[in-house]
């Protein structure tokens, strides 16, 4: 949706296809969920990005409302940094919480304390 826009419109969106091409050609998708009938049908990939990168794809989706309310619609609840959500750990781990607190709570959730 935002790249065909972006080719529509090179003079005004140049910079941002340009983007796209760099950080989330389709050499960087790892197809996740594929149709288990037609395989070249894929549903959900997913895209190695740092936070710095995560940052500007949002800011990306900002100037483009129907492509953010797709990605809205698809990736709900999701955490900021998109990697950590799947992880069994992924509630421990919240912006802005002290490493002291954090390592408290491992030790208590799994039980690593002196018994």
């Amino acid at each position: 949706m935002i790249r065909s826009q972006c080719v529509a419109k090179p003079h005004l969106l140049g910079p941002v296809l340009a983007w796209i091409d760099q950080f989330m050609d389709t050499g960087f998708q790892t197809p996740v969920y594929t149709d288990s009938v037609l395989s070249n049908v894929v549903y959900v990939v997913t895209i190695p990005m740092d936070d710095e990168h995560w940052r500007d794809w949002n800011k990306v989706l900002a100037v483009f409302p129907r492509a953010a309310a797709w990605h809205e619609t698809l990736t709900p609840n999701e955490p900021f940094d998109q990697v950590t959500a799947g992880h069994a750990t992924a509630g421990l781990f919240v912006e802005g919480k002290p490493l002291r607190t954090l390592l408290a709570d491992l030790v208590a959730q799994y039980h690593l304390g002196t018994q």
